[in-house]
């Protein structure tokens, strides 16, 4: 899926932080997410689960259909659990998840069992290759499954940015960026990877001509 219809089917699905535009596909939109590659929006995945079930658009077996590799469907798999645990936690119905009568194996229960006590205790695990922080996750659904208008308005703007950056800086070089704003102390390793790569991004994205073209395009 193409980054700008990956942004709209986020907005439709929660992540309010863009106009809608084409043809959405909720299933392609968790798969999307799953394979990605950027943690906070994994850890965004049981809102848009919750979003898509809620609206009738989830159908487990289709988006296990796009999985490419073992390894994905084993990502999809663990971040559906992680779901299921986050909503037995807020107390609601796993029918959100649209099973369709479909039985809860006795290796997806007792990896619910392990989120669900993970997410109380707040300790950091891994799904695959993302380290899933469940403070974020808790705090991405409260705020946006039923946030205050304020509280989304702010948690908006933020994954916007977030968004925006993660299609631009890879997650070492975005925690960089946030270091060198920030004006944290870097080891030699870090300035000199800063200086060689992130410094020449950040240098292209402050071009105003640039700056000036991009929003002539995106306005078209």
């Amino acid at each position: 899926m193409a980054n700008r219809n990956l942004k709209d089917e986020l907005n439709r699905l929660g992540f309010s932080l863009f106009e809608k535009e084409g043809t959405p596909d909720a299933n392609k939109t968790l798969y999307d997410i799953v394979k990605s590659g950027d943690t906070r929006l994994a850890e965004g995945f049981p809102l848009v689960l919750a979003n898509a079930a809620k609206n009738g658009e989830f159908d487990y077996n289709a988006v296990m259909a796009k999985c490419k590799s073992e390894k994905e469907k084993a990502l999809f798999a663990g971040f559906f659990d992680l779901a299921a645990a986050l909503y037995k936690l807020k107390g609601l119905s796993l029918d959100l998840m649209g099973y369709d009568g479909r039985r809860i194996t006795e290796q997806e229960r007792n990896r619910m069992g392990g989120f669900l006590k993970l997410l109380k205790t707040n300790e950091n695990f891994k799904i695959g290759k993302y380290e899933v922080s469940p403070k974020r996750v808790k705090t991405i659904f409260d705020n946006y499954y039923s946030g205050t208008i304020s509280e989304t308005a702010a948690r908006q703007e933020e994954l916007s940015l977030e968004y925006a950056m993660s299609q631009i800086f890879s997650p070492k070089q975005k925690n960089l960026f946030r270091k060198r704003l920030k004006g944290e102390k870097m080891t030699k390793t870090e300035k000199e990877y800063y200086s060689r790569t992130v410094k020449k991004k950040v240098a292209a994205l402050a071009n105003p001509e640039l700056h000036g073209l991009a929003r002539r395009i995106l306005e078209r």
